[in-house]
């Protein structure tokens, strides 16, 4: 591609060539590269939360057996809501995993941290 002219003695005195900058196409081929993670990232993440989800369906329908058939006291019923509540939010983190995973933007809101918090802790009030 380039040429070397050499003077009597053979030393360089002139090379000729051409570059072309690749930047650009380098830094496409970063971004594709990272695009394609991100989609398996997403698609794994989806079978996960599918899958998590069908678990939650079947905690949280067997916990509403129970709380609504069976004569239960005070602590049961307790932990039984504990079971349902804390199903519910692993139903709200599938959901999330799966808004991820069909990359749709998540809807932004206010959170009153103390409510976040007191409602994941289990209920000592027994």
């Amino acid at each position: 591609m380039g040429e070397i002219q050499l003077d009597s003695g053979g030393q360089p005195v002139r090379i000729l060539g051409a570059t072309q900058d690749i930047t650009e196409r380098k830094t496409l081929e970063a971004d594709l590269r990272h695009a394609q993670k991100m989609e398996a990232v997403g698609r794994l993440a989806a079978g996960v939360a599918h899958d998590f989800n069908n678990i939650m369906t079947i905690i949280q329908g067997n916990a509403s057996l129970v709380l609504n058939s069976c004569k239960l006291d005070g602590e049961q019923v307790n932990s039984l809501q504990e079971i349902a509540k804390a199903s519910e939010r692993a139903g709200h983190l599938t959901r999330q995993l799966l808004a991820f995973g069909r990359r749709q933007v998540m809807q932004v809101r206010l959170l009153d941290l103390n409510e976040v918090v007191t409602g994941s802790a289990p209920c000592c009030n027994g």
